[in-house]
């Protein structure tokens, strides 16, 4: 019985990895990406808008705004007109973009098949190694798109953030200057480099 629970458990593993594997090369192979979605909070939800292209990303949304071009990150706070600029690590740039984790779920985290829906894949991801911010995600996966479709991330401390993914489309390449914070766009913001 011992040896039947074994081999399952590899299968159920395997394929939640092939899974993920499926769904980050989505995003990897596609010229840019633009993701709509929402994110719960106490109060409320916040829609927001999401363009990758490869490791490029910004990420838009009334309260906040994020560029980052590979290397830096431009974090933009509409509330007090400040910009931080910051060369992130890898962990860092997951919590600033929660899609970042699917994009290096195989470097950072475990992953198992949780009870699925006919239209949907449920993968929990854990950390590889100890000393992750990031205690779990677990990611709904359309079984007809391979896209996404839901988000939620439990951190240590106890924050939760929940991902509702309304849209993915696929677009053309980007310029890489489409990525990186334009003061001109936003005259008199406080730009505060913390590199």
């Amino acid at each position: 019985m011992a040896l039947i629970a074994a081999v399952f458990t590899a299968g159920a593993a395997d394929n939640a990895t092939a899974i993920m594997q499926r769904c980050a090369a989505k995003f990897s192979n596609a010229p840019s990406v633009t993701v709509n979605f929402a994110i719960a909070h106490s109060s409320g939800a916040d829609n927001g808008t999401l363009i990758m292209s490869k490791k490029m990303f910004k990420i838009s949304s009334p309260d906040l705004s994020i560029w980052f071009d590979g290397t830096t990150q431009w974090t933009y706070m509409a509330s007090s007109k400040e910009v931080n600029i910051t060369e992130p690590t890898g962990e860092e740039l997951m919590e600033s973009n929660p899609f970042e984790v699917i994009s290096s779920f195989g470097s950072h985290f475990r992953c198992r098949q949780l009870k699925s829906s006919p239209g949907s894949d449920i993968i929990e991801l854990t950390p590889g190694s100890a000393g992750m911010t990031i205690r779990s995600a677990k990611i709904t996966i359309s079984k007809s798109t391979g896209w996404p479709t839901a988000m939620v991330i439990a951190f240590d401390g106890g924050n939760t953030l929940s991902v509702s993914i309304n849209k993915v489309t696929v677009g053309a390449a980007m310029q890489a200057k489409q990525f990186k914070f334009d003061g001109k766009a936003y005259p008199g913001v406080e730009i505060v480099d913390l590199r």
